[in-house]
């Protein structure tokens, strides 16, 4: 099995109900929640600061844990935490190459490609859905 890895990503609505969605350069092509690896002795919180911040240039504040997915086959633990932003009017700004593109989207108008997993996450956090354990997935149902 590999080394367990933790990764957490952030649920970022603005004022308008529009979500913050980040394009990845090298790696994946697809649209995703801003987030990344949580680095060695770092509490969960300034990771998300952090990813945010090297992502999209905005400072967010970590507010509720919405879920924790456990991807079985890499061993990863994957934290969703819902945030929220202090400027009103924020301007993402992406940081390549890691990141080409970065924006708030309609919910209604999400762009393509996006991963089913982002998808249901941003309709939970929507709903008010929690998931207070950890929840098992494969690594298929959590990239594709």
């Amino acid at each position: 099995m590999p080394k367990r890895k933790l990764t957490a990503e952030a649920v970022i609505f603005d004022t308008n109900q529009r979500i913050l969605l980040v394009r990845q350069g090298a790696s994946r092509q697809q649209w995703e929640l801003p987030g990344g690896k949580v680095k060695k002795r770092e509490a969960l919180n300034a990771a998300i600061f952090r990813e945010v911040l090297e992502e999209t240039g905005l400072a967010c504040v970590p507010e509720q844990l919405l879920g924790i997915f456990y991807i079985t086959d890499e061993n990863i633990y994957d934290f969703l935490v819902a945030c929220r932003l202090d400027d009103p009017n924020p301007k993402p700004r992406p940081r390549p190459p890691e990141i080409i593109h970065c924006a708030f989207f309609p919910i209604d108008r999400l762009p393509q490609p996006i991963r089913p997993f982002t998808v249901d996450r941003i309709k939970d956090a929507l709903n008010g859905i929690t998931h207070p354990l950890p929840v098992e997935i494969t690594s298929d149902q959590w990239l594709e």
